[in-house]
This record gives C-alpha cells, structure tokens and sequence, in this order.
C-alpha cells in the first residue's frame, strides 16, 4: 500500500497542475510546490507531521525559563527569528511585529507574510489567531481562526524567548529584537 504522502501526491497531481495552468509540473516553482504540500501534507499526515516535527525538534534551542518575567515593555516591537534546516543551517529569517492586538510575520526576504490577530491573556502569556497567509507552507499549516499559544519565558537584553505547542510538541524561539546581534 502507499503511503500517505504518496496517495496525497497523486491523489493531488491535476488539481496542481491546473492550479497553476501548466501541463508539467517542471514550468512551476519546485519550492513553492514543496512548501504547499509540506503544510497540506503535516494537516493530513501524521507520517509527514511526524517529519517535520523531527527536521524541527532536532534543531531548535532549548532555554531554561526566568523564574520571573517583566513582559510590560515587549509587548510591542519589532524581532525576527532564524529557521534552521534539515542540515541545520540558517535557511531564512523571519520578521515578526508585534502590535498591541497583531502578529505580523514577513518571510522569505519579505516576499510572503503571515496576518494573525494577537491577544494577550495575562502576565506574559499571548494567544495569535491566524487571519491570512501568501507564503506556501504557514498557508498550508494553518487555515483562518487557527490559535495558537506563546508564552515568553525568558528574557535578554537582546532577544525574547518565547515557548510555544504545535501539536503537542514544545518549541522554544528566540525573538532577537531588531537592532540587536544574536548572540
């Protein structure tokens, strides 16, 4: 039997082509496919989701949190945060804006972006609700009113770190502010 990303691949196959209006899957962007599926694939796949949790978890930092945080002065700015890749070089970073109700994320040299709304629930807990997205993959992930929860946990005279859940799975991210060099 196939597996799940093989039975998406080709259960899929015309509807991308027609999508994009071309007879070949050569006369299209292989990223912006690879992205689109990837995201498609880790909402109906466990196996693929499983993948990118591991290509994740993998790389990412893990911080012991402060025992107290002040979040009074962040909860506006300006930060970004590096994506690590499958060989755990720094493949993109992304620009993050926080507003007092918006999360504005900006990726891919500012050529896609990602439009959630942003409540703070209390102390240094915040909870995003995505609205929109042009960039393949977080389109793929996630789709309108989708939450999620963050916590900040720590905090640097540079960066943020921030705790979230995705899927069950714990992250941490460090927000450097923007004028600042990540350590």
């Amino acid at each position: 039997t196939k597996s799940c990303m093989e039975k998406a691949m080709y259960d899929n196959l015309t509807s991308i082509m027609e999508h994009y209006g071309v007879e070949s899957l050569e006369d299209v962007d292989a990223t912006v496919i690879g992205q689109t599926i990837a995201g498609k694939l880790a909402k109906s796949c466990p196996y693929a989701l499983n993948l990118i949790h591991d290509s994740i978890n993998d790389k990412m930092p893990v911080f012991e949190a402060d025992s107290i945080v002040n979040c009074e002065n962040l909860k506006t700015g300006e930060y970004y945060y590096l994506t690590p890749n499958a060989r755990n070089e720094y493949v993109d970073t992304t620009f993050v804006t926080l507003t007092e109700d918006g999360y504005l994320e900006r990726m891919n040299g500012g050529r896609t972006y990602s439009r959630l709304s942003l409540k703070w629930r209390k102390d240094c807990k915040f909870r995003v609700t995505f609205i929109e997205s042009n960039d393949p993959l977080k389109s793929g992930l996630s789709k309108p009113g989708d939450t999620y929860d963050y916590e900040i946990i720590k905090v640097t005279p540079t960066a943020i770190i921030v705790r979230s859940f995705w899927n069950k799975e714990e992250y941490h991210v460090e927000f450097v502010k923007v004028g600042t060099s990540q350590k």
